[in-house]
């Protein structure tokens, strides 16, 4: 039997951070410590948004430019996203503006910061919106410029053209005289000046439209209307534009008669033609149609009695007023019916009214009240 070789006893294990000193235990800890956060804040970067670039990526290489944008919004500024969500915008306008949706693509190059070209696009896309008469597109699509000195007269005509559209065609002359004759503005100004005109004939102001009317270039015309044919028109209308104003009553018959219906004798009241009742007056105001007539407006104050009384402090006449329109005259005619009591008649250059109404008071009489007014002087 071969003799057993001693057991030895084990060694004692060395104690690592005892072995490398407490110092370099402290730093090893640190590296630690700072190698675990770079995980921790890389693994929280990556996690987020690494898939939204991807799935950006992958829309835009397909061509879905609308999913491109959204994932790559959603990528925050994860490598090159930035870049890649102006390259996105950028295509997407350009698909937009083939298919002539000029506003929409605007919007899009406006975004693609990363393109030295983005503002002469939007300028083309203004232009675009502007000739279309899209007015207020275009202004939008201009006011994106960073530029604003290059489009200014762009703006001001197309702010001309909206205020024009809205009837406001004194602001409108400004804004096109400030447009240093981009496109027609020189043209448009004269049209401001001929829609002012118009507007003074649809309020009666025909003194003041046939000065501007004068004003405008011969033969000047827009949208039809020519400045030298209205100014002939209202020329050749002279005595219906001397009509309008406030005449007052030169001359009135005013009666309430009793007529007993077996003998036709009767009896009455009246304000004769040597009382001429005051506050009788005719308002008569013109306006011209786009079709070269005219509409009298009319308001016709004057007395008439009502009733009948064989005591005259009983019966007294009231005034009253009548109101009508005589549309689509070229002269004013000499006679017009108003209603079933009433005629308008205009002879030897003065207004007369014509009332008559009778009242079949009872079986034995009726009462008959007439009303002649004459309206002679102009105030």
């Amino acid at each position: 039997m071969a003799p057993v070789a001693p057991i030895e006893p084990p060694k004692p294990r060395t104690n690592i951070f005892k072995k490398l000193g407490k110092k370099k235990v402290v730093l090893l800890s640190c590296a630690l410590v700072l190698l675990i956060a770079c995980i921790v804040v890389t693994v929280g970067y990556v996690i987020p948004y690494a898939p939204h670039y991807f799935e950006g990526n992958k829309a835009f290489e397909s061509g879905d430019y609308v999913t491109a944008i959204a994932e790559y919004e959603q990528a925050s500024n994860f490598l090159n996203t930035k870049s890649k969500l102006s390259d996105a915008h950028y295509e997407y306008a350009e698909k937009l503006y083939s298919n002539k949706k000029y506003f929409d693509a605007a919007s899009h190059y406006d975004k693609a910061t990363t393109y030295d070209d983005a503002d002469k696009k939007l300028v083309d896309c203004g232009t675009k919106l502007l000739n279309s008469k899209k007015y207020k597109d275009a202004l939008t699509v201009f006011e994106m410029v960073d530029d604003a000195n290059s489009v200014s007269n762009m703006k001001n005509y197309t702010s001309g053209m909206i205020k024009f559209e809205d009837g406001s065609y004194s602001e409108s002359k400004q804004l096109f005289t400030s447009a240093e004759g981009y496109k027609d503005s020189n043209t448009m100004i004269n049209a401001c000046d001929l829609m002012t005109a118009e507007d003074h004939c649809k309020n009666g102001n025909f003194s003041e439209a046939k000065r501007i009317y004068a004003s405008l270039p011969y033969g000047f015309s827009y949208n039809g209307i020519s400045a030298t044919g209205r100014l002939t028109l209202l020329n050749n209308s002279q005595p219906i534009l001397n009509a309008v104003g406030t005449w007052t009553a030169t001359d009135n018959y005013i009666e309430t008669r009793n007529v007993y219906k077996r003998t036709g004798s009767w009896d009455s009241w009246y304000h004769g033609h040597d009382n001429v009742l005051s506050g009788q007056e005719l308002e008569i105001k013109c306006v011209l149609n786009t079709n070269n007539t005219f509409n009298i407006e009319v308001k016709a104050t004057f007395y008439k009695f009502d009733d009948y009384s064989s005591l005259s402090e009983y019966c007294n006449a009231e005034k009253t007023t009548k109101t009508f329109t005589i549309r689509n005259v070229t002269s004013i005619p000499t006679s017009y019916y108003v209603d079933g009591n009433t005629y308008f008649y205009y002879t030897g250059g003065a207004f007369r009214i014509e009332y008559s109404e009778r009242d079949n008071y009872s079986s034995y009489f009726y009462n008959l009240y007439n009303s002649s007014v004459t309206y002679g002087r102009k105030a």
